[in-house]
């Protein structure tokens, strides 16, 4: 925990003082190899934001009391200090470092920039009895079971000496091997662009690191193929700001081509010439994710649900022959998929109803095929949910005659299972797609549709390049949230949990001010939109969020 604060304090750090040229220093100098880092910049107008936000939700609670008032008092003194450090820049990377036996352990190594206030603040926490260490004109310290120094305007910390003396090296202008120049971080780094908070994560490097470790330990090769899976996920960044509107981002997902997993590469990387889809939604749907669903999905799930199937104490997947099942749809459905929330989902969700606005669209290229298949399938889905239900409360049941403590603990899992047992997947075809849900309403609901998603002015306001990785679209709930629908949900959670003996008049009364808040934050969100392009192995995804803050 010391750990965590400390470097939490140089994050913190980061000062006003960064120009543009200062600002790619602390990530220049950063060394390659890195398998993670989170990076901040020009983040004072977020904080602005989130200020406001944070006022905002007071309001909306109702405080005017002194506790109320000290809270502001405080957010007065903490949000200046932020915008002077983190709302300019800070580095913060993870890398593999040599542990024990020749393993290897996750190593830290954060950087900031310090203005005079924060410079005099970390000051009063550095050792001051210890000779420091020297790399160049820098210098630090240990300080438990880290390495710390500040020099000039820079403050620094690790978890690892080697790993803090090879920045304060290349800071000191040794020539060395660089993160920001290596291609595994400038590739999806680059298509992320400048943003105020971004992230990345190189799991092919994660990959190598485990194998290693697995090596050591003898770790049997069953898990080879969930190693072989991360490995192909190459690398990783993903970048959010704020704006006036809300929020924007970028992620991008440079798969991995030499991988062993060739079929999962070509799932993430697969693409459609053009989309249709939209042409079936409901035109008032809420929430839709259209996406290019290669057809060696099923087959490769169908593989993974074969591996699971060994562990699997219900044995719904052997009941259901789902991985044989799977294999056979590979066969009749082509590369369009959507998941769609129909109208009223939102508010629906909050008392656990999702499933009666939910529902999924897959393109068809045999139906005759289809038609055959799904009958059968279909049945064989419901009759073994319902064994599987019955078989897991029956366990559930002899667990709780040997420990009632236990029991009642389990009440929460008994409740689901109820939610499970009044599922239903059902189907139906519609111009060219396959529609399922595990609810008669749902896809009555879906079937009935006589304006589409296509022809909706919002729609089509978005200008989608109807082709490539996929989009999403989503719009806010048709109707405001209020506080009742809050507390409606607190209740059905409390009664989940078997604590619903004990949500009375009182209780409610507790939470209404949470239910102000929550209630608030929800009704100011405005919809959201992304799209997704792909070139060659790189998948890159903008999104746009709507947020009035």
């Amino acid at each position: 925990m010391k750990k965590l604060l400390l470097i939490s304090m140089f994050l913190g750090a980061t000062s006003a003082f960064s120009s543009a040229t200062a600002a790619s220093t602390l990530l220049s100098n950063m060394p390659s190899g890195a398998l993670a880092t989170f990076e901040t910049n020009h983040m004072s107008a977020a904080i602005d934001r989130a200020n406001g936000l944070l006022n905002s939700a007071m309001k909306a609670m109702g405080g005017k009391n002194a506790q109320m008032s000290d809270m502001n008092d405080m957010l007065s003194l903490v949000m200046p200090a932020l915008k002077g450090s983190v709302g300019t820049e800070g580095v913060l990377g993870v890398f593999a470092v040599s542990g024990k036996h020749g393993t290897f352990e996750p190593g830290v190594l954060a950087v900031t920039r310090l203005n005079a206030d924060a410079r005099a603040l970390l000051k009063s926490t550095m050792p001051a009895a210890k000779k420091p260490a020297r790399v160049g004109a820098y210098t630090f310290v240990r300080q438990d079971d880290m390495f710390v120094g500040m020099s000039q305007n820079l403050a620094y910390a690790s978890s690892d000496k080697n790993l803090l003396m090879s920045y304060l090296g290349r800071l000191s202008g040794k020539a060395a091997p660089r993160l920001e120049k290596a291609p595994a971080y400038a590739v999806p780094m680059n298509a992320v662009g400048a943003q105020e908070l971004r992230a990345y994560f190189n799991f092919s490097a994660i990959a190598k690191v485990i194998r290693s470790q697995f090596a050591t330990i003898g770790f049997p090769r069953l898990a080879a193929p969930v190693v072989d899976a991360i490995d192909t996920l190459g690398q990783v960044g993903a970048g959010i700001s704020t704006n006036a509107a809300g929020l924007s981002g970028t992620s991008a997902l440079a798969a991995n081509p030499r991988s062993a997993d060739k079929t999962l590469y070509s799932i993430l990387t697969h693409t459609t010439d053009a989309f249709n889809v939209q042409s079936v939604i409901p035109a008032n749907a809420e929430s839709v994710t259209v996406s290019a669903c290669d057809p060696l999905t099923n087959e490769y799930a169908a593989r993974w649900l074969t591996r699971l199937d060994l562990f699997d104490p219900t044995g719904f997947l052997s009941d259901t022959q789902l991985a044989h099942n799977l294999e056979v749809q590979g066969r009749y459905l082509g590369d369009e998929c959507a998941q769609v929330t129909l109208a009223g989902g939102m508010k629906a969700s909050l008392s656990g109803g999702t499933m009666n606005h939910s529902v999924t669209y897959q393109k068809v290229i045999d139906e005759d095929a289809a038609r055959a298949h799904m009958q059968d399938f279909a049945a064989s889905v419901n009759t073994s949910l319902q064994a599987a239900v019955k078989a897991t409360r029956s366990q559930l049941g002899r667990l709780g005659g040997l420990d009632p403590e236990l029991g009642t603990q389990l009440g929460s899992l008994n409740s689901s299972l109820s939610d499970l047992a009044h599922l239903n997947f059902v189907y139906d075809f519609k111009d060219g797609y396959l529609v399922t849900a595990f609810s008669q309403k749902a896809l009555d609901s879906a079937m009935q549709a006589t304006s589409f998603l296509a022809d909706a002015p919002d729609f089509q306001a978005q200008n989608f390049a109807l082709s490539g990785g996929g989009f999403q679209f989503s719009r806010p709930a048709a109707t405001p949230y209020t506080k009742t629908d809050l507390l409606r949900l607190f209740q059905a959670a409390a009664a989940r949990s078997n604590l619903g003996a004990m949500y009375d008049k009182k209780t409610q009364q507790m939470l209404q001010p949470i239910a102000a808040v929550l209630t608030d934050v929800l009704n100011r969100y405005g919809g959201s939109s992304s799209q997704t392009s792909a070139t060659e192995n790189l998948l890159v995804t903008k999104s746009n969020i709507n947020f009035k803050w």
